[in-house]
């Protein structure tokens, strides 16, 4: 790898990959070929399957010397995270061409078979018309777009819940925080919580597939919904890719596991509950 890629890959991974998922090898064999991209459209970054390589729009990466993403914490400052679903959807084209398709792992080939045997005669019932590697890659990146954008919905709610402002890192020791805080045990009131812990909603063992909601996968300026929710095939669909990628990534599955991964001693979000709590009185 270049000078370039490997800063690029050390962002990346040494700030939303520690979070979200933990095999930082599988992305360092994606991002083997990173470019700015110089094009004016409003995506986040896109994927060129002709050349073999990401695009990244410039806000995304510190510029002059180091082709380096921001790391999450820089993206929340400037109301950017929600912009992280797209990025991995582009990742997740090239993954399928790199590694899926290559059969890069056990898991890749499953997939891969699955992909090309059930769901590509699904796709040619239902869309006789049009090109099912197309649906296929463009299903894929769907699927892990919403994933992401659950998982980050809920990794914001973690941070705010604990009163931490996700944008400035600012406290925010509400009285329920506060008192919530005081009836922890001691070894836990520095340490971020779940939730529900807070408040009544509790969904912290519901995993985030499941929470995923209906999507719509575009391709070619056509549309094709995947309402999983209502069809049993599509359902077994998205379990497959659900499966998939928890083989391939070690991803938390659900809240408890999100937090875990946040307490680890070398999470800034971590350092930052502790800093909010310290101005409690414990």
């Amino acid at each position: 790898y270049s000078h370039q890629e490997v800063k690029w890959y050390e962002g990346f991974t040494n700030s939303f990959a520690q979070v979200f998922i933990r095999n930082n090898h599988r992305l360092e064999l994606i991002f083997s070929d990173l470019h700015p991209d110089i094009d004016n459209s409003s995506a986040a970054a896109r994927y060129d399957s002709l050349l073999n390589r990401i695009l990244l729009k410039e806000d995304y990466y510190w510029p002059l010397s180091q082709f380096q993403m921001k790391p999450v914490a820089e993206l929340l400052k400037a109301r950017m995270n929600s912009k992280l679903s797209y990025l991995f959807h582009e990742v997740s084209h090239a993954e399928l061409d790199f590694l899926v398709e290559e059969s890069a792992t056990n898991t890749d080939h499953q997939i891969w078979l699955y992909l090309n045997n059930p769901v590509k005669k699904w796709i040619q019932k239902i869309k006789p018309q049009a090109s099912t590697r197309k649906v296929i890659d463009e299903l894929f990146a769907y699927f892990r777009q919403e994933l992401i954008r659950q998982m980050t919905i809920d990794f914001n709610n973690i941070i705010t819940t604990n009163g931490i402002n996700p944008f400035t890192f600012d406290c925010q020791n509400t009285p329920r925080i506060i008192n919530t805080v005081h009836r922890l045990p001691n070894n836990e009131k520095s340490k971020l919580q779940i939730p529900s812990i807070f408040n009544s909603e509790n969904q912290d063992l519901r995993l985030y597939f499941d929470r995923m909601e209906n999507f719509v996968v575009y391709f070619n300026g056509h549309g094709l919904p995947i309402s999983f929710k209502q069809d049993s095939f599509l359902y077994d669909v998205i379990v497959n890719l659900w499966l998939h990628f928890l083989d391939v990534y070690d991803p938390p599955t659900n809240t408890i596991e999100m937090v875990e991964r946040l307490n680890s001693s070398d999470s800034i979000y971590f350092r930052a509950v502790q800093k909010c709590r310290a101005k409690i009185s414990l």
